[in-house]
């Protein structure tokens, strides 16, 4: 394959990559653009993704090119793509962090800074004494031995990407639901390949590629998920009871909780405020439960807590831990309501539908809401 062939093709890798990238955000224009600091980020990502495909494109055509501004086009376009990479890094933990854990960390976000930073420095040393790349006199780009440190640092990230997902898995802040290997593979794969094969250009479309699968990703995920809680939706207590009916020795339990006087609060201080009482009551039960045990709203101001247990003390402990958490909410008067439930719960026996078993606790539970009104008369 001859220069200019060899040329057009890294060009038309990089163009279906804007390609595909042009056609995601059409495709999720309207979500991108809702005022979540989370479809943020994901703009930031789509930003960094285009600037660093098109910088790629100009470090392919005029790698090669007779000339002076050739050559500091090359050394400046290619010192950006050490860069832009690892920002994509740090963006991806960014939203890594805010999708799973509602926040960022703050260790992890100095961590990461400081990473990115080493990078920096690096490149900017690169220019004056060349150890990661070089331009020869033939304005040609040579990798050179350092060449592994932003590598390496990359590589960290997605180790650490890896690391944050499987513990957001364990501890219930996401589901099998989102599955990061739709993101992590293509981006690793682009990695060993450009990392082994130097003279290709695949790295920002395999980025791009692992972008989709994340927004594939975050859209599967989102069929399980209440979007005004985040929490877990009826669609996956179905699924999680289905799952049971196959079981020859399925252990289950669900807790079912009805805020009390809920339209008070509605009727008092407005729908907002009655939004804000199911975000605070979501809230409170992650904090109070949440590390052990998924956390569901099935509708209105209706919510379940699955277990994986029929012990009845073990019952008993995760009753206490929530409403320990009612009272301390409760006492430490930052609302101008407070929360209450009766709750309600029932053990899954073999071969039950979820209506089934749903009815089990549900009864239960307004066995509990009769007497608590009982006892306001």
């Amino acid at each position: 394959m001859n220069v200019s062939s060899f040329l057009i093709s890294m060009l038309a890798t990089n163009f279906l990559g804007l390609m595909l990238l042009f056609v995601l955000f059409v495709a999720n224009y309207r979500t991108l653009h809702q005022k979540e600091k989370e479809n943020r980020i994901l703009l930031i990502l789509f930003g960094v993704a285009l600037f660093g495909t098109l910088n790629e494109i100009l470090a392919d055509v005029v790698d090669g090119m007779p000339g002076t501004a050739s050559f500091y086009l090359s050394y400046i376009s290619n010192s950006l793509g050490y860069l832009m990479v690892t920002v994509f890094a740090f963006t991806i933990l960014l939203f890594l962090h805010r999708h799973f854990f509602h926040g960022e960390s703050l260790i992890s976000f100095i961590l990461m800074s400081l990473l990115a930073l080493a990078v920096f420095g690096a490149v900017i040393v690169n220019l004056f004494v060349p150890f990661i790349f070089q331009i020869n006199e033939n304005n040609l780009y040579i990798r050179l031995y350092g060449y592994y440190l932003p590598l390496s640092l990359d590589v960290f990230c997605l180790i650490y990407s890896l690391f944050m997902y499987l513990y957001a898995l364990k501890k219930g802040k996401t589901t099998r639901f989102f599955p990061y290997y739709l993101f992590l593979v293509p981006v690793v794969f682009g990695i060993l390949f450009q990392t082994f094969v130097s003279n290709v250009s695949v790295l920002w479309p395999s980025f791009i590629i692992g972008l989709a699968g994340m927004i594939a990703s975050i859209k599967s995920e989102r069929i399980f998920r209440d979007e005004l809680t985040g929490l877990l939706n009826r669609a996956y207590f179905n699924y999680i009871v289905r799952s049971m009916q196959g079981k020859k020795r399925p252990v289950l339990t669900g807790i079912m909780l009805d805020i009390n006087d809920f339209k008070s609060i509605n009727d008092c201080f407005g729908h907002d405020f009655g939004d804000k009482a199911l975000t605070d009551f979501a809230s409170l039960l992650m904090k109070s439960v949440g590390h052990f045990a998924p956390i569901i709203r099935l509708s209105g101001d209706e919510f379940v807590v699955l277990i994986r247990t029929a012990d009845k003390k073990e019952i008993s402990r995760y009753i206490d831990h929530i409403n320990l958490g009612f009272e301390e909410f409760n006492n430490s008067r930052k609302k101008p309501y407070e929360l209450f439930a009766s709750l309600g719960y029932a053990t899954y026996l073999k071969g039950q539908s979820p209506e089934e078993f749903l009815q089990n606790f549900d009864e239960n539970m307004y066995k509990e809401k009769k007497r608590y009104h009982s006892d306001q008369k």
